[in-house]
């Protein structure tokens, strides 16, 4: 794995954006129908592709880092909602397990269940460290690079860090009572959601399938309620999508 690139990947365009900017390109393939990008990102070796939203896209961009481009570690960094009070705007989560809320094949399996494979919660790799370089880029790094940002036209603070479970579905959430539909779900294993996004569930399952580890890394959104509706492109702008790109860098030097 250490001679293998990273595979880097986000749902959108605002997320992805910055990493491209950043990026020493060497040399594109498309494949696909997506453009995956090869060469040096912060001194590693990476191939960066934006995969378009929700858990197909996922499963088959993965499959392709995984297997066309050989990548010996997999990263998606992008936005989340938040499924917990203590987990505001603009705040991050790193995810030590993840899991896909809208899996349902009762009876034939239990409610979050991947049919055949038996799991419901699904680790990720390398949390306690990403952890802990987060937690130091906050402290000693983040006021250098956000200096001068109002963080207070996103409705954002100084972030907190996080880290616990993602939940991933096929939905966009936006009401109360779908998001407590959800949390109250995982009650039944002892399990309080921190975020909500559409791709960090099933990239686990593929990375497992391949034996190649894989991360999750979100910076939050919106409430994922009724007030989940805001202007997401200035908020990628001059927020998220600079976060994300910081979060990557700080993983990939860990790796």
């Amino acid at each position: 794995m250490v001679n293998s690139p990273i595979g880097i990947f986000s749902a959108c365009e605002g997320e992805i954006s910055v990493l491209r900017d950043h990026m020493r390109l060497q040399r594109s393939e498309i494949f696909g129908n997506r453009e995956f990008m090869i060469g040096s990102l912060y001194n590693r070796c990476v191939v960066l592709v934006l995969s378009h939203p929700g858990k197909t896209a996922t499963a088959l961009t993965a499959t392709l880092l995984i297997d066309r481009f050989k990548c010996g570690f997999i990263i998606f960094g992008g936005v989340a909602g938040s499924m917990h009070p203590n987990v505001k705007v603009g705040d991050i989560v790193i995810a030590s397990e993840v899991s896909q809320h809208d899996l349902d094949s009762r009876p034939l399996c239990d409610r979050f269940e991947v049919p055949d494979l038996g799991g419901k919660l699904w680790p990720t790799d390398r949390t306690d460290v990403f952890k802990a370089a987060v937690a130091k880029y906050l402290k000693h790094g983040f006021s250098a690079d956000f200096n001068g940002v109002d963080l207070a036209q996103f409705h954002a603070t100084q972030p907190t860090l996080h880290t616990g479970l993602i939940v991933c579905g096929d939905q966009f959430i936006s009401s109360t009572q779908h998001k407590n539909d959800i949390i109250d779900g995982y009650k039944e294993l002892s399990r309080a959601p921190l975020a909500c996004e559409m791709e960090g569930g099933v990239l686990a399952v593929v990375g497992r399938e391949f034996g190649i580890p894989v991360a999750d890394l979100r910076v939050i959104s919106d409430s994922a309620d009724e007030e989940a509706e805001f202007d997401f492109n200035a908020f990628m702008e001059g927020f998220a999508g600079r976060l994300v790109a910081a979060l990557v860098r700080e993983a990939i030097a860990c790796i």
